[in-house]
């Protein structure tokens, strides 16, 4: 690439240069949430389940035919763990957490409770319901409220007695607006109820577990949209009758048994990953074959398999080689560590889906060894205050093989951040990152208020190497919410979005790489003390898809002539005015402005000279 089609600027004392073609960059005005990880507690492989009908084991229900269609996840967690654990699901249809404390199952749990024991709490359901019934209650603090009765009446009595209390969030119903999951569920309010009460002990000190289900299973079914409701119940048709005739309707509460699965699934891998110890009763080996070596790597099928691997500094190690040997669905929560892979994983060309969205904030914290032909599919529309990096926030390994499709749209307005480098396989790729023949198809819109955010299609930041990559999706910067609303004035912000990488350094090398869609910024304000390119970053997607990669190609005939040179000429003598694609192609420093500078890069360029 020639000199002129680099422009420099300076952060940090390091230089990076950035891609004009592909690139617009505006100046205006200028926590994570973490689960608990508790690796000294020990369990003594006694669960007992506290909920609703969604936990609930259906086939003791009365009611002519209803185990045949609905069942819990409570019913099928023993799947997943091993025959000395003992499960006292003690959930009962139609419970909130109020009216829970006056039955006879919840008397069974505090009196048989003890030490090492997990108490899985899942209420939310019924608890929402106003209509004079005794299970109302209000999402907050105040006595008799849903909160209040959580602390006192299951947490408190469950920390006392020695055992683990572990509160899970109702789960959504399969219900679809614009072909995503409906956002605003009564039971929402009382998943957030949740996250407040785990936060508030959190703060104070105290151990309790969180397994956010009403996130995981609002990611899984985005993931699965087309099909998601096969993970909810299809109800009987009782009207002529007849027990066991099927009618068309949707139950979008309660779950198929391939629905409990999936929740069950969530439940165990969380608790896997919450409480190391636990581990002893995963029915599942760290390793499904093999040696570890390249011709014969281990065999994985799991996530906990894999943050096993990641905490288990034997099974962590460069000379160490992996295979995944099936899809996986998104099931980890936001976690605590920060998972470094040192050995190699080869994905075998098997998909993840959603592998980082609302509950985690990347798949891989670090990256030192190899992550090959993995295929990640993406279906998310995520808004809170993380950071995110879909697959590793820094590489400094090599990620070969791998491809990305589907949509991302991240909605982030965070606390105390000042740079945000997101890209699809990497936030940033270290000096000795490399990443090879990876191609992206994923459509990502960022819409953030942090001052400096750079978004690439391949990596947001890159120091190392990027060779033979593709970007075929439309990537989107918008900053607009911010620059209308923000109070907070910042010198200088950086908007970049770029289609491979949004910025580089003079060190790094990106070989034989393509975009084939350019990127958009998009901003609103206008300040006096810095460059606006506003004008600019409204360009519409149909006319930036036309503009090829070369910045001073006014013609677009592939290539920079005199004619080119000229016209440039005209348009900074203001003798033309150039309509908004030529002012961005003729723009080739990307300043913001049309000058003399511009006129000579482009006679160079008609030249040869660079």
């Amino acid at each position: 690439m020639k000199d002129s089609k680099i422009k420099t600027f300076i952060h940090d004392d390091k230089t990076y240069f950035v891609f004009p073609s592909i690139l617009l960059i505006a100046f205006i005005i200028s926590c994570f949430f973490p689960s608990s990880v508790f690796a000294d507690v020990k369990t003594s492989g006694r669960i007992w389940i506290a909920g609703d009908s969604i936990a609930a084991d259906h086939s003791y229900e009365k009611e002519e035919d209803y185990a045949d269609f609905v069942h819990g996840w409570g019913e099928v967690l023993e799947n997943y763990l091993t025959d000395n654990v003992q499960v006292f699901n003690k959930a009962i249809s139609g419970q909130s957490a109020k009216y829970f404390v006056e039955e006879n199952n919840y008397k069974d749990i505090m009196s048989g409770i003890s030490e090492g024991d997990i108490l899985l709490i899942q209420f939310g359901h019924n608890d929402y319901k106003s209509d004079g019934s005794n299970h109302y209650s209000l999402p907050t603090t105040t006595e008799g409220s849903y909160k209040w009765y959580l602390k006192n009446y299951y947490i408190d009595p469950a920390l006392n007695a020695g055992a683990i209390p572990v509160l899970c969030t109702s789960v959504v119903c399969c219900e679809f607006v614009d072909g995503i999951v409906r956002e605003n569920q009564p039971q929402s309010l009382f998943a957030g109820a949740m996250r407040e009460l785990y936060n508030e002990y959190r703060d104070a000190g105290i151990n309790i577990g969180l397994i956010d289900t009403y996130e995981l299973t609002q990611t899984m079914l985005n993931a699965y949209s087309s099909s998601a409701s096969s993970f909810y119940a299809v109800k009987y048709d009782r009207s002529g009758g007849t027990a066991g005739n099927r009618s068309t309707s949707l139950d979008h509460v309660h779950f198929s048994l391939k629905g409990a699965k999936m929740t069950a699934g969530m439940i165990a891998e969380n608790l896997f990953l919450l409480y190391p110890d636990f581990n002893r009763f995963n029915r599942q080996n760290i390793i499904d074959g093999g040696d570890g070596t390249e011709g014969n790597p281990y065999e994985i099928s799991s996530f906990s398999q894999i943050y096993r691997i990641l905490r288990d500094n034997k099974m962590n190690k460069e000379n160490i080689f992996y295979k995944l040997t099936k899809d996986l669905d998104p099931v980890i929560q936001n976690k605590e560590c920060k998972d470094i892979l040192y050995a190699n994983i080869d994905f075998g060309g098997h998909t993840i889906k959603n592998a980082v969205g609302r509950v985690q904030s990347s798949l891989f914290d670090k990256n030192y060894g190899i992550i090959s032909n993995l295929s990640l599919s993406y279906s998310i529309n995520h808004t809170c205050e993380d950071i995110q990096y879909p697959l590793v926030n820094e590489n400094y390994g090599v990620i070969r093989n791998c491809t990305a499709s589907g949509y991302i749209w991240y909605d982030c307005f965070l606390k105390n951040r000042e740079e945000w480098n997101c890209g699809i396989f990497a936030g940033v790729n270290r000096v000795s990152g490399e990443i090879y023949n990876c191609s992206s198809n994923i459509n990502m819109t960022v819409n953030t208020d942090i001052p400096r955010t750079i978004v690439g299609g391949i990596t947001g930041k890159n120091e190392g190497s990027i060779y033979k990559c593709e970007n075929n999706g439309k990537l989107k910067l918008d900053m607009t919410e911010y620059s209308l609303n923000n109070n907070k004035v910042h010198e200088i912000v950086h908007c970049i979005c770029s289609g491979i990488a949004g910025i580089s350094s003079y060190s790094s090398k990106i070989t034989d790489c393509k975009s084939i869609l350019l990127p958009t910024v998009m901003t609103t304000l206008k300040s006096d003390k810095q460059i606006v390119l506003s004008d600019l970053n409204f360009i519409n997607e149909s006319a930036v898809t036309e503009i090829n990669d070369k910045k001073g190609d006014i013609d677009l005939d592939g290539e920079v002539s005199l004619s080119d040179a000229t016209e440039i000429l005209k348009y900074a003598l203001n003798i033309a005015e150039p309509d908004k694609k030529k002012f961005f192609i003729a723009d080739i420093n990307s300043d913001g402005e049309i000058n003399l500078t511009d006129a000579n890069s482009a006679l160079q360029l008609a030249l040869g000279i660079i």
